[in-house]
């Protein structure tokens, strides 16, 4: 079964606890579900992740990556015929107040991202709601930052991807391994891009990206390895 795109898609659940529900006890009950999918044989690796730096704190997000739509239709069948929801609504479901799903559409063709270097134990997403009225030069402005940055071996990881099921989104994932990693670099992007293309085309082309944009906000969240399923075996 050939696909010509690499697996692009990832799943995300958010979980808000219920009012008087302690954290210890939530983080207890999610422990006992993986435990069961990993033994339910869940073909997905779930990961875990709280904010450390935003709003929602009290949230849990829970992700696995990386799938097409052909894989879901397998996937959903493998939660109905496991008892995966009943098992859940047993293990977790009364200590949660809200839950939402999400699926991240990943741009893999502008994306690059360094996995030997994981597990990162951090994530910056930054995320921007887009300017309708300059729409259609997004896209491009996205294509033309990136290849400019894999041609040129910018060095370091990052993702871009949509988030669906909310507003229209864009957002730029850059991991880390610590938070040592998060002082800017010595010359920052603008400054590489300067250096090779020149400053005002630099800024031509960081503006076609900017005016794209109404507004930006940007988080960090913790990889919580306690909480998630072991990784694929290398």
């Amino acid at each position: 079964d050939n696909h010509a795109k690499p697996p692009n898609l990832a799943s995300v659940w958010i979980m808000t606890p219920a009012d008087g529900v302690s954290g210890a006890d939530f983080e207890a009950a999610i422990k006992t579900h993986m435990a069961w999918r990993m033994e339910a044989g869940d073909p997905r690796r779930w990961q875990a992740y709280v904010v450390h730096a935003g709003s929602d704190m009290n949230r849990v997000w829970v992700r696995a990556c990386c799938f097409n739509w052909a894989d879901q239709d397998a996937y959903e069948k493998w939660a109905y015929d496991s008892g995966a929801f009943t098992a859940y609504q047993e293990q977790l479901g009364g200590m949660v107040d809200s839950i939402e799903h999400r699926y991240q559409e990943i741009n893999t063709e502008n994306s690059k991202w360094n996995s030997d270097r994981e597990p990162y134990y951090y994530i910056g997403v930054t995320k921007w709601t887009p300017n309708p009225a300059k729409i259609m030069q997004l896209g491009p402005a996205v294509t033309e930052m990136s290849q400019f940055a894999i041609e040129k071996q910018w060095n370091y990881s990052w993702a871009w991807y949509r988030s669906l099921g909310e507003e229209d989104n864009l957002h730029l994932a850059v991991p880390y391994n610590n938070f040592a990693g998060m002082e800017p670099p010595e010359m920052s992007f603008f400054e590489f891009a300067s250096g090779h293309m020149g400053e005002e085309a630099a800024m031509a082309m960081f503006q076609r990206f900017n005016e794209s944009f109404w507004t930006s906000e940007y988080t960090i969240y913790r990889w919580r390895e306690d909480l998630s399923m072991p990784r694929e075996d290398d």
